[in-house]
């Protein structure tokens, strides 16, 4: 489980953040795993963008509920095994 990925602000729109999450996501589909996050803005980071940044990623909005009726975590993004990712 990762909780947190940071791009500091001065590196952000380099490409940095895409080449991290392309290799997690790699490692998610060969092992079958989905993967399920919430775009946060603590740090600095602007919403709309970062949602663009996961759906661009394959992730889609959260549909599912939790125990108590609200999305645990509001992107999923299910894995795609043998597509050569």
């Amino acid at each position: 489980m990762l909780f947190w990925i940071l791009i500091p602000e001065s590196e952000r729109g380099k490409g940095l953040g895409t080449h991290v999450m392309e290799h997690i996501i790699a490692v998610a589909d060969l092992r079958g795993v989905p993967m399920k996050l919430s775009p946060s803005d603590t740090f600095g980071g602007d919403l709309d963008r970062l949602h663009a940044f996961y759906r661009r990623l394959g992730f889609v909005t959260n549909t599912q509920r939790g125990e108590i009726g609200a999305p645990r975590e509001s992107m999923v993004r299910a894995p795609r095994v043998g597509l050569g990712r």
